[in-house]
Parts: C-alpha cells; sequence; structure tokens
C-alpha cells in the first residue's frame, strides 16, 4: 500500500512537472517562429506585399499543433494568414504594450505569442501565432494510462490473496 501511494504521488509530480514544462517549451517554440516570421515578412509589410507574407507564413503549416498564423498590420487588420482548417477563426487581438516586442498567452489549452514586427524602429506589424496543446493532453493521458497500470500491479503483487489464506 505504502508503495503503491508513493508511485501514484511521484507519477502526479512528474505529469505536473510534465504539463508545466511541455507548456513552457511550447510558448518558447512559437516565440521562435513568431520571431522568424517576423524578420522574413519585414520587406513584405513595408511593401504592402500580402502574397509574399502569406507564402513566409505557410511555413507554420508543418508544425502539427499551430492552429493559426496571422500578420496584422499596425491597425489590427489582417494582412496575410496561416489557419489549419478552414474552420479556424481569427484569433483575438492581443494588445502590444509599448515597450514589449512579445507578449505570451496561456489560455486552457491554447498557447498564443504575439510579436511585433519592426523596421527603422517604427511598428510595421503583429505576427500572432496560435497552437493548441492537444499533444500534451495525449502524453498525460499515455502515462496516466502506464500510472494506472503499474499501480494496479503494484497493488495486485502487495495485496495477500485471500482465497489460498483460507484454504491453508
Amino acid at each position: 500500500l505504502v508503495s503503491g501511494t508513493v508511485l501514484l504521488l511521484a507519477g502526479a509530480a512528474l505529469g505536473a512537472y510534465d504539463l508545466i514544462s511541455f507548456r513552457a517549451d511550447t510558448l518558447d517554440d512559437l516565440s521562435v517562429q513568431a520571431r522568424m516570421i517576423a524578420s522574413n515578412t519585414v520587406s513584405a509589410l513595408v511593401f504592402n506585399d500580402p502574397a509574399s507574407a502569406a507564402t513566409t507564413i505557410g511555413a507554420v503549416a508543418t508544425a502539427p499543433d499551430v492552429i493559426t498564423a496571422v500578420i496584422y498590420t499596425p491597425d489590427g487588420a489582417e494582412f496575410a494568414a496561416y489557419r489549419r482548417t478552414p474552420e479556424a477563426t481569427r484569433q483575438p487581438d492581443l494588445a502590444m504594450p509599448a515597450g514589449l516586442e512579445e507578449v505570451r498567452s496561456l489560455d486552457g489549452w491554447l498557447a498564443t505569442v504575439s510579436r511585433r514586427v519592426e523596421f527603422d524602429g517604427r511598428p510595421v506589424g503583429i505576427v500572432q501565432i496560435r497552437a493548441d496543446l492537444q499533444s500534451v493532453r495525449d502524453h498525460l493521458v499515455r502515462g496516466g494510462g502506464i500510472a494506472v497500470l503499474v499501480l494496479g500491479l503494484t497493488f495486485k503483487e502487495n495485496v495477500p490473496d485471500r482465497r489460498n489464506a483460507k484454504s491453508q
């Protein structure tokens, strides 16, 4: 019973650590993608070339967790976008406080990173990427299943078999 309880607590701690670290890693990955898109779409924004920006932003299609990636003009108009599915809606505009290059947000199982795009020190746009955390949910479910299996086997091995005890 004690070893099963210890295993249960250890499994819960590992699950919590996985959740926290995966969410942080996802935000870091989105930040890198937003930086790359921002640096590669400056000229498209400056020269008003949405087709070029759409090609650049389309590179996020290789990231399975990305739901949407949108480039906005400084006034909030959509300039170019990638949507994993046609049903993916326009993401909410995150306020970009003065002096901040990037804003990160976690909302339940969604991660969002918004990054300012600048040219010659002035803002020319905002890149916003949203990803779901379905893969971490799947990972936690698999890990939980394994923990339940191990816990069940531990209890089975440590609980005396009463049928055998009565016959002896």
